[in-house]
C-alpha cells in the first residue's frame, strides 16, 4: 500500500510540474502577461454571475443524483449518472465560459488562444494520466 501512495504522489508531482512548465512555455510563446498557475482569472462581472449558476447547477445536480442513487438501491447504470462525469462536464462548461468571455470582452486575443491550449493540454494530461497511470498505479498492489 506504502507502495501505491508513493507512486500516486510521483504523478501528480509530475501532472503539477508538466502544467507549471506549459503554463511557463505557453505564456512566454504567445507573449501574454503571465498569470497565476491555478488562478480562475473572472473577466468581468456577467462571467462571474454565470460562473456562479454553472457551479450551482453542478451541486444541484449531484445533490440529485444522490437521492436518485439513494431511491434505487445505489444503483448507477448510467454513465451519465456518475459524479465524475458531472463534475467533467461542469468543469468543461466553465472552461468554455471562460474562453467565450475572453474571446468577447478582452481586447488581446491572445489571451483566449492561451486558455486554450492550456485546457486542451490539462485534458491531454488528465486522459494519459486516468488511462496509462492507473494502469501502472494498480500494478502496485
Amino acid at each position: 500500500m506504502g507502495l501505491f501512495f508513493l507512486k500516486l504522489i510521483l504523478f501528480i508531482f509530475i501532472y503539477i510540474l508538466l502544467l507549471y512548465a506549459a503554463h511557463l512555455g505557453i505564456s512566454r510563446w504567445l507573449g501574454v502577461t503571465k498569470r497565476k498557475i491555478f488562478d480562475y482569472g473572472i473577466v468581468n462581472e456577467k462571467h462571474k454571475e454565470l460562473d456562479k449558476v454553472i457551479r450551482l447547477i453542478t451541486v444541484a445536480v449531484l445533490i440529485t443524483g444522490f437521492i436518485l442513487s439513494l431511491l434505487t438501491d445505489f444503483e448507477l447504470n448510467h454513465w451519465y449518472i456518475h459524479p465524475y462525469t458531472i463534475l467533467v462536464v461542469s468543469l468543461i462548461s466553465g472552461e468554455l465560459l471562460k474562453i467565450y468571455m475572453e474571446w468577447k470582452y478582452i481586447e488581446d486575443k491572445r489571451e483566449y488562444t492561451y486558455t486554450i491550449l492550456e485546457t486542451s493540454l490539462q485534458a491531454v494530461l488528465l486522459i494519459l494520466f486516468f488511462t496509462l497511470g492507473v494502469q501502472y498505479l494498480s500494478n502496485s498492489f
